[in-house]
This record gives structure tokens, sequence and C-alpha cells, in this order.
């Protein structure tokens, strides 16, 4: 019998918003309210992260808020 390998992701993507350091959330707060441009280029990035995985469990994703420009992001993703 082969083995079999499952890969599992637990992943809170902050809606999108790019905040890596604890700075972040000081100078880009606002992103949490409204939305940013670079959130796009944030979300393909998060989608091409995701294609390694066979099961992933996402954390606040935007299911289309203002912040997220009224984007639904788990569609988003999935279709990426």
């Amino acid at each position: 019998m082969a083995a079999t390998t499952l890969r599992l992701l637990s992943y809170n993507i902050q809606a999108g918003i790019g905040a890596g350091r604890y700075r972040d959330y000081l100078t880009g707060s606002w992103r949490h309210v409204l939305p940013d441009r670079r959130t796009l280029a944030n979300l393909d990035a998060i989608a091409r992260l995701l294609r390694r995985y066979d099961l992933v469990g996402l954390q606040e994703v935007d299911g289309g808020s203002l912040r997220s420009a009224f984007l639904d992001q788990a569609r988003y993703l999935a279709h990426r």
C-alpha cells in the first residue's frame, strides 16, 4: 500500500490587508475598515500559497464588506 500525504493548512488571511508586523496595525489600521488597492495583490499571493495544500481552513476572510470593496474573498480565492 502506497503512503498518502494529506497537506493541511490553517491560515488567518487578515482580510488580505497584508499586516505582517505590529507596526502595520498602527500605521495601516484604516485597512481594517476601508478598501486598499493592494488587497487584490495580497489575495493573489495567498491563492498561490493555497495551491500547495489539499485542505485549507481560512480565518478572517471578508465576505463582501466595504473594506474588501464588496469582494467575496472566499469565492475569489476558490477561483484562483
